[in-house]
């Protein structure tokens, strides 16, 4: 499994204005060193292939989050699936292969 750095960039400014909390980890630093240690969930860089799908990508109606621009245009680029809650995300299926 992996998880994009953007999620990760994500989840640590959550931490830091203090919308995510565990006892478990004192530090942001503790939980993104789970991440990969405890839950061996690797942390993919954002890479030039990445920023260049990102370029191309069509933005849906209604969804300006620059994240999961990023997060999508990863998945795309990389070819890994991409799994979230958000229901926005199911606007992009039919640009998966389709951007190159």
């Amino acid at each position: 499994m992996f998880v994009s750095i953007i999620a990760v960039n994500e989840l640590l400014q959550l931490w830091r204005i203090g919308k995510v909390r565990s006892k478990k980890f004192k530090t942001a630093n503790d939980l993104i060193k789970s991440i990969e240690n405890d839950l061996l969930i690797k942390i993919k860089p954002f890479s030039n292939q990445n920023l260049d799908v990102l370029s191309k990508l069509s933005i849906s109606e209604n969804h300006n989050d620059p994240f999961d621009h990023a997060i999508i245009s990863q998945a795309i680029s990389d070819k890994i699936t991409l799994v979230s809650s958000d229901t926005k995300f199911e606007n992009y299926i039919q640009q998966n292969g389709s951007i190159s």
